[in-house]
């Protein structure tokens, strides 16, 4: 975590720490959810060969998520919660937990037979380890990927009630979207 204070994103050094708290409790309760996940977790990169591709990327990356986000409610962009922006930002790569192998020559492999559906993986993976996700949590992390990333199958996904509810919310959905992007940097 401490490679996200190399960005503030707008925050005080208190609210800096309110989500690195935050972000905190969520490891900890994932290392006593399942020790293997919570391993892969802090040592994953974020990427193959793009943002973050490097040991300990996806905590970072998904840090730097919350920490954007975070800082985009306060500016009263967005109505979403300390808590839930740490929560959404830690879980919406869920998918690239143990997806990628070291390549013996500082990079990294990929199993792309368990990336399909990078989103809905994600999802899954976190309802597969107990977590109870909220609307704005699955759909956040759903629609994460800025242009679309995400297919047919995974919009079979939302019901006519999700597809209202980001329609009243695409300022939330661009938000999640810009801090994915943000957080690549």
């Amino acid at each position: 975590m401490n490679n996200i204070a190399k960005s503030n994103y707008g925050l005080t050094p208190e609210q800096q720490a309110s989500v690195r708290e935050e972000f905190q409790k969520l490891l900890d309760d994932l290392k006593q959810r399942n020790l293997d996940y919570y391993d892969e977790y802090m040592s994953a990169p974020a990427a193959k060969s793009h943002h973050q591709n490097y040991y300990r990327g996806l905590v970072e990356h998904s840090g730097k998520f919350a920490m954007w986000l975070y800082g985009r409610s306060l500016r009263g962009d967005i109505d979403i919660t300390l808590q839930e922006c740490a929560r959404i930002g830690f879980m919406h790569d869920f998918c690239k937990l143990f997806l990628y192998e070291s390549d013996g020559v500082g990079g990294y492999d990929i199993d792309y037979s368990i990336y399909d559906h990078h989103a809905k993986r994600s999802i899954e993976l976190a309802e597969e380890l107990g977590y109870k996700l909220s609307q704005k949590e699955k759909i956040c992390i759903l629609l994460h990927m800025a242009g679309g990333w995400w297919n047919d199958e995974d919009e079979e996904l939302l019901s006519a009630e999700d597809r209202k509810w980001i329609g009243e919310n695409i300022t939330l959905i661009s938000a999640v979207q810009w801090a994915d992007m943000k957080a690549c940097e």
